[in-house]
């Protein structure tokens, strides 16, 4: 008996995620299994994959038997995350559609989920992605003058993304000189 998908360990959005397994005997007699607080086995007619449950949302903890006519007994287990909530993400500042004079501008947002993994950026043209270390605010950035179209994006370890945009002008704070 072996427990093919999903693989040990590893985090899903899916809700109605299926858990296929391979079994193999001449005298295959029945099939069950039991999850997360094992209090209640279920049997699985014809020991076919475990198609119809609705994960909730966080850790579940699975174990499927198999038996033969024999008496001979094996099961395998695994562990998986259900997570199909979307990283939470605000822009904070500057205030969407606002301008300001400082060319060294702070973009600060924020941004949370249990399982976030990174967070990225891209300005202007959005030809180039640049990774946030640490999901940090973006900062150290010097704006040219003009408007700027910037949009956040993160995900989480299940691939969950989210992203914000904000729009902003860099203004020109030296007023020009007239020799007369």
């Amino acid at each position: 008996l072996n427990i093919t998908f999903p693989i040990n360990n590893t985090n899903h959005s899916d809700t109605g995620l299926d858990i296929n397994f391979t079994r193999s005997d001449s005298n295959l007699k029945a099939c069950w299994y039991s999850n997360d607080t094992y209090d209640v086995n279920k049997t699985l007619s014809n020991c076919v994959n475990i198609t119809s449950v609705v994960w909730s949302e966080g850790l579940h903890n699975l174990t499927v038997w198999a038996n033969d006519t024999g008496g001979n007994e094996n099961f395998s287990s695994i562990s998986f995350t259900i997570d199909h909530i979307y990283p939470n993400l605000n822009i904070t500042a500057p205030i969407n559609l606002s301008s300001s004079n400082d060319t060294g501008l702070d973009i600060n947002f924020t941004r949370s989920d249990a399982t976030l993994t990174s967070c990225w950026y891209s300005n202007d043209s959005h030809t180039v992605n640049t990774t946030i270390s640490s999901c940090n605010n973006i900062t150290g950035v010097t704006w040219s003058i003009g408007s700027h179209n910037i949009t956040i994006w993160v995900n989480d370890s299940a691939g969950n993304t989210n992203y914000s945009t904000i729009l902003f002008n860099i203004t020109d704070d030296i007023n020009p000189k007239i020799n007369i």
